[in-house]
């Protein structure tokens, strides 16, 4: 393995060991998809493994004209707003 390979395996074994959900994939192309990876074993020469990523998230600010703009923090957002816009919290659903 190379550093930045080692560097790799090392942020997914931390995070397992922290609780986080990790998920794999075959390396080479064999998995297109992401796998629920049950934490007995790490095989990091045959599969591609990463902490499993939360909902994606946005704020939006909408004008009373209709206008918006959105923003990946609460913070950009607040700082974007101006007098009668309302800011949105929106949040990723999957199934």
């Amino acid at each position: 393995m190379t550093p930045n390979e080692l560097r790799e395996a090392a942020k997914v074994l931390i995070a397992a060991a922290d609780g986080k959900k990790i998920e794999y994939t075959g390396i080479h192309g064999t998995r297109t998809e992401w796998w629920h990876h049950n934490g007995s074993n790490f095989y990091f020469d045959t599969y591609d493994y990463r902490v499993k990523p939360g909902p994606l998230e946005c704020w939006i600010v909408l004008s009373p004209k209709g206008q918006i703009k959105a923003h990946p923090t609460i913070n950009s957002a607040e700082n974007w707003l101006n007098f009668g816009d309302k800011i949105i919290h929106m949040r990723e659903v999957k199934k």
